[in-house]
């Protein structure tokens, strides 16, 4: 979060998690202090899913892979 306050002033910001239910939360808190945040489901231990997501830029808000 302290990194995301430091370089992600007027970015995009993804949170993702294997859960959903845990990117909402932290999505609501990032959201609630004025960054643009998008909760996506993902596998963040694969650099593949994390490129995959990141190059799309079309990682839906409901978190679909």
């Amino acid at each position: 979060m302290a990194i995301a306050r430091r370089i992600g002033y007027d970015k995009k910001i993804i949170v993702g998690d294997k859960k959903l239910e845990n990117t909402q939360k932290t999505t609501e808190v990032m959201k609630g202090a004025g960054f643009g945040v998008t909760p996506v489901e993902m596998d963040l231990c694969g650099r593949t899913e994390v490129w995959r997501c990141h190059n799309a830029d079309k990682c839906s808000r409901s978190g679909s892979h």
